[in-house]
């Protein structure tokens, strides 16, 4: 039994990408009540300039709520529409009625919703401005999207996309992108939707807007889940909560966490899987969002299901019915429904399981999946044409004038051109050595800092002069350390104990940076390493566990060679844990790059209790390496504020 549905993140296009602090809300209702109050006193002459002023910022009282208020962000609009009906601004009442729709749009009210966005799209056609007509069309597509009628949907996104790109909006093209990645992923076209999300966070990077971002990453993680590859998909949910913890958008985090949840479900982590989800849940509350309580308390009924709860499962599956005919959406109600039949046959209700299964039924044909994906592939497919078409056709144009201008300035030019070669190589020769000089110069100093610091860091250190610490939600952390070190240590020189050590870790340093690993530090015989930081991956559990291999038979190997020559060998045990990790700098003096958190501590644990030439991990690093590694369940250990942990002996690459 697998939950049907698919998340949707709620992200509509308004000049708002998240909401903004009290303070900012403050300060925008003050301003308010000033204008209102210098109207009074001074605006008799000119009343409709204090008018317009006023619905400015209600505009951006509308801006800066949306997100995290929906039912205050729509009163502001509604003021908004008024007083723009009131004196004219038609910009302003197209801005009101697309705010008004996108709204209704976060709440799943989507019969409204298509009733205002129509209104703004009329309204802003007749004024012609593109990127406002644009954002309308992207709104309207969203509710299409929730709504399961992908081919109308990708037709309003592909006509938003277009205009953004002939104004050259690339942040809002980025969203678009995103969307449509996320929209083909549902349909099944798993390939076109990674293309669309990689498209999504180059335009992001171009564009230097990061605050989209986490958004990004979001829709490739569930991509990911539907696809099945589920360790990609917990990677990409956990960068975008990183990202979203800080921006302080409401909903962009109940999407995380919901992601999240349904990730964790499919990974057999259900403890994990419920916290997530009841961590949406009461953000959707807050948000009131139908559609996003639709999602939490499906995935909350699959895990009680699962569990044989099946009288809480039944009544969030009901909750879900119930909200699922307020929005007027089979979505989520084909799933609920299907989840119900099951759930009666395992019962022995037959008779109820057979009635629940013919409404799922109905409302999966409803949603015409097979002919929505066809549709929207032709779709995309014809955009795709339309836009290397004009591609090919201005790169003809381009090469004409090119050669036009080639041919009539080359005489002219030439000459010149030859002065100006001999001035440049002669200034060239002059500052030679001197620039020679200065790079090797920097590049010692670069050389020194990078055996330092990650790259990342000594980055941040020579643009700001410092480095901020950073936490991660999923890093994943490996401790080795020689068994009985004191003992063997005793039985050989000192100058020989350094070597061995210094010989063992240097290969440890080569392996990993083959995997992209980053080495924290040395402690005595301990070698500490993460993954997933400075810079975050989505393959950080999966290279730890390659590279903890190659360390095991770097020291099969080593012990061989040492016992053939007489000489006492070094053992070897192996911790590997994953999860939150706080990383920095440390120190005024001899400072250093150093983490900490109970990550730490329980891959210290997991290398306490490993054996010699064993890799012992956590049951969190085995749901995310368990279809690349042959793994053997060895029991639990009692972890301080932890309680019980699972542990995995990792035998070989490999699926189990």
């Amino acid at each position: 039994m697998k939950p049907l549905f698919a998340l949707v993140p709620a992200i509509f296009l308004t000049c708002a990408a998240s909401g903004q602090d009290q303070r900012d809300i403050d300060s925008l209702n003050a301003l308010l009540d000033r204008h209102w109050a210098m109207k009074k006193e001074l605006g008799i002459l000119h009343p409709s300039l204090y008018d317009t002023s006023a619905a400015l910022i209600l505009h951006s009282l509308f801006e800066a709520t949306w997100a995290n208020d929906p039912d205050q962000a729509m009163a502001y609009a509604e003021r908004y529409l008024e007083l723009s009906k009131q004196i004219g601004f038609k910009r302003g009442e197209g801005n009101a009625y697309n705010a008004i729709g996108a709204a209704l749009g976060l709440k799943g009210d989507y019969s409204r919703a298509m009733e205002y966005l129509g209104k703004a799209l009329q309204v802003r056609e007749g004024l012609g401005l593109p990127e406002h007509v644009a954002e309308t069309h992207n709104n309207i597509g969203f509710v299409y999207q929730a709504l399961g009628k992908f081919p109308e949907a990708t037709q309003e996104h592909l006509a938003a996309l277009r205009i953004f790109e002939s104004t050259g909006n690339k942040s809002h093209q980025a969203r678009i992108h995103m969307k449509l990645g996320s929209m083909l992923a549902e349909v099944g076209d798993y390939r076109a939707s990674q293309g669309h999300f990689t498209q999504a966070l180059a335009l992001a990077e171009e564009a230097g807007n990061r605050s989209i971002i986490p958004d990004i990453h979001s829709s490739a993680g569930q991509g990911y889940a539907l696809e099945g590859d589920y360790t990609k998909a917990l990677e990409h949910h956990f960068a975008a909560l990183d990202a979203v913890q800080e921006s302080g958008s409401t909903s962009s985090l109940a999407f995380s966490y919901s992601a999240i949840g349904f990730t964790y479900w499919h990974l057999e982590l259900y403890e994990d899987a419920m916290e997530y989800t009841k961590k949406a849940l009461g953000l959707y509350d807050q948000l009131e969002s139908n559609e996003g309580k639709c999602q939490a308390y499906q995935m909350i009924g699959a895990i009680h299901q699962v569990r044989k709860e099946y009288a809480q499962a039944r009544d969030n599956y009901q909750k879900v019915l119930a909200l699922s005919k307020e929005i007027g959406s089979y979505r989520y109600a084909a799933g609920a429904l299907l989840d119900l039949a099951e759930m009666d046959s395992t019962q022995g209700n037959f008779r109820e399981a057979l009635g629940h299964y013919k409404l799922h039924i109905a409302a999966r044909d409803s949603l015409q999946k097979a002919e929505n994906r066809s549709k929207t592939t032709e779709l995309r497919m014809q955009y795709d044409f339309e836009k290397k078409e004009a591609e090919a056709k201005a790169l003809a144009e381009a090469e004409l004038k090119k050669q036009k201008l080639v041919r009539n300035s080359f005489v002219g030019g030439f000459g010149a051109m030859l002065l100006f070669a001999a001035v440049v190589y002669r200034q060239r020769n002059r500052t030679k050595k001197e620039k020679r000089r200065a790079e090797e110069e920097k590049e010692r100093s670069d050389r020194l800092l990078l055996n330092i610091f990650p790259k990342s860091v000594v980055q941040e250190i020579k643009a700001s002069g410092t480095a901020k610490a950073k936490a991660y939600t999923m890093a994943t952390v490996m401790l080795t350390d020689f068994k009985d070190f004191t003992t063997v240590s005793d039985q050989v020189s000192a100058e020989l104990l350094v070597d061995e050590i210094h010989t063992c870790f240097s290969a440890f340093d080569r392996i990993m940076l083959r995997h992209g690993i980053e080495k924290i530090k040395t402690i005595g015989d301990a070698y500490l390493c993460a993954g997933g930081l400075p810079v975050s991956n989505y393959t950080h559990a999966t290279d730890m566990v390659s590279a903890a291999l190659e360390i095991r038979d770097y020291m099969l190997q080593r012990k061989q060679e040492k016992q053939a020559r007489g000489e006492t060998p070094f053992e070897m045990r192996i911790g590997i844990h994953t999860g939150p990790v706080v990383a920095g700098i440390v120190g005024t003096h001899k400072y250093a790059y150093d983490i900490w958190g109970d990550t730490v501590n329980i891959a210290a644990r997991m290398e306490q209790n490993s054996e010699p030439g064993k890799i012992n991990i956590s049951e969190r690093t085995y749901a995310l390496v368990k279809d690349r590694f042959q793994c053997t369940h060895r029991g639990k250990i009692q972890a301080k504020n932890k309680g019980e942990l699972d542990m995995y002996f990792v035998e070989a690459p490999g699926a189990a």
